[in-house]
């Protein structure tokens, strides 16, 4: 009772934290350990009372006791085929062992299981008893030896923590062979995997990984570069090549103001993936801040760093094909040479790279082809713009560049003007035509004031020519904005229909 509340505890952790890579082998290790504990309590009942229980039933608990702990020992041995080989060498040893399980249980049914009545407790005994002794030493056995044959492949840690563990196993299920009395087999899993818990997964290592690791992305975090920035200054000075790459997501706060937080973090581990999917030569990736990352490349050529940006960048591009928005990615890339004194150096030219790319993306972005040209729409892109100008078919939204003298009018009022693009050039010029000829010196008169800074503000009355030739009354409305030195920068206003 003991031991199963012991395993009971260890899996449960195991099963809430994150062990790390032997996570898996220790909760398979667990439940086999608990699945034996259980019966091993269930079958010193049922061999104390053959005389009142059904003989088959005590069979048939013998048989899932043996069992759990053969799978318990073939489990070992599989972590010793993975540690030394590979996962799919331990895949392999894992489907062998569970045929080998099988082919006992079904060779139970032809060799039998005894029952003797000992010092203080009746028990199990028989060739199938010792069939089953037999595979799960042998398993053991054969890991030791696995262990030995490739103890120059193996770590320290790994040989002086598996090797008491199989000897001790091995010693217990002898001494069970020996003495059935003792009932050693639940106490024997139990320890070893108490062994193997604070020994190769061990949770105090495994808390301190995951404070290396961004619990979002699955990146080394920032702390990991404060920890590693040590043995990279090291390098630096030892003339190492190291080619730093720094990364910064575009439109990161947009999609958070529009979409949601969550759909932010899904944008964030979407550029995740593809780092790590595609700067496969990088030596570490480390997420440095909310929307940054720093891919660290040692003795890399440049040209395949080169290459591995452009895959990077082609994955953001077919990943965006099925959003509502852009994965875009601001790249900086700076390699040691005799211009940078130290690591931070280095650091701070690619981040001065990357600021110089995210700056050229934007304006890449603030430019759009239509029959005016080429034109700039920088600050006439905000979603905001979209949202306010489709409330209702009788307000039409404009927004003017003063420094571009590029305008952008809502959906509705392409149709209503009869024009053909959002984005205009010399909007005002292309409105007057429309404007009633006795309402258009008031129209260009209260229009120049607000372009001069002469006013701040705008309302005037105007009758409008409609593609129809009809002439409706209109009220327009705009509101001047200052930029830099305090400079006329933005027009934004509303023209509303007053009547149809």
């Amino acid at each position: 009772m003991v031991c199963l509340i012991i395993m009971c505890f260890i899996w449960s952790y195991v099963s809430n934290y994150d062990m790390g890579k032997d996570a898996a082998t220790l909760k398979r290790m667990c439940l086999f350990s608990i699945g034996h504990l259980v019966f091993d309590i269930i079958t010193v009942y049922t061999v104390n009372h053959v005389d009142t229980l059904p003989l088959w039933l005590n069979w048939i608990c013998h048989v899932i006791f043996y069992v759990f702990a053969l799978l318990f020992s073939m489990e070992l041995l599989v972590y010793t085929v993975e540690t030394t080989f590979n996962s799919s060498h331990a895949r392999k040893t894992r489907n062998y062992g569970y045929i080998v399980t099988l082919l006992y249980v079904v060779s139970v049914f032809f060799i039998p299981i005894e029952y003797r009545t000992g010092n203080g407790t009746r028990y199990s005994y028989g060739p199938a008893v010792y069939v089953g002794y037999s595979l799960a030493v042998a398993h053991l056995l054969i890991s030791m030896v696995i262990i030995f044959l490739n103890r120059r492949k193996l770590s320290r840690g790994t040989k002086t923590a598996l090797l008491p563990m199989l000897l001790f196993g091995m010693a217990l299920v002898f001494t069970q062979a020996i003495v059935p009395e003792l009932l050693s087999t639940g106490a024997a899993t139990t320890i070893v995997t108490i062994g193997f818990f604070y020994s190769l997964a061990n949770p105090i290592v495994a808390l301190q990984l995951k404070l290396q690791v961004d619990a979002l992305t699955g990146v080394y975090s920032r702390r990991s570069y404060q920890d590693d920035l040590p043995d990279m200054e090291q390098d630096f000075e030892n003339g190492s090549s190291l080619i730093f790459l720094f990364c910064d997501l575009n439109d990161l706060k947009t999609i958070n103001d529009f979409y949601g937080h969550l759909e932010g973090d899904k944008y964030i581990i979407s550029v995740a993936t593809i780092i790590k999917n595609t700067l496969c030569s990088a030596f570490k990736t480390y997420r440095m801040g909310g929307d940054e990352f720093l891919i660290v490349y040692r003795d890399t050529d440049e040209q395949t760093v080169n290459n591995e940006i452009e895959a990077m960048q082609h994955e953001c591009k077919l990943a965006s094909q099925d959003l509502p928005y852009d994965i875009s990615v601001a790249v900086g890339i700076a390699k040691t040479n005799d211009n940078y004194s130290s690591i931070i150096d280095l650091l701070r030219a690619a981040d001065y790279y990357m600021y110089i790319n995210k700056m050229d993306l934007r304006r890449e972005r603030s430019y759009k082809i239509t029959e005016d040209g080429t034109l700039n729409i920088s600050g006439l892109t905000d979603r905001l713009f979209d949202a306010f100008s489709s409330c209702d078919d009788r307000y039409f939204f404009f927004a003017t560049n003063l420094t571009t003298n590029v305008t952008r009018i809502s959906e509705q009022a392409v149709d209503f003007l009869g024009f053909d693009n959002i984005f205009i050039s010399d909007f005002y010029e292309k409105l007057m035509p429309l404007i009633h000829p006795d309402d258009a010196a008031d129209f260009r008169r209260g229009h120049n004031d607000l372009i001069t800074g002469y006013k701040d503000k705008l309302s005037v009355n105007f009758r409008l020519r409609t593609p129809t030739g009809d002439y409706i009354r209109c009220m327009g409305r705009g509101n001047l904005m200052h930029g830099r030195a305090d400079a006329p920068d933005l027009i934004a206003g509303i023209i509303t229909v007053c009547d149809e």
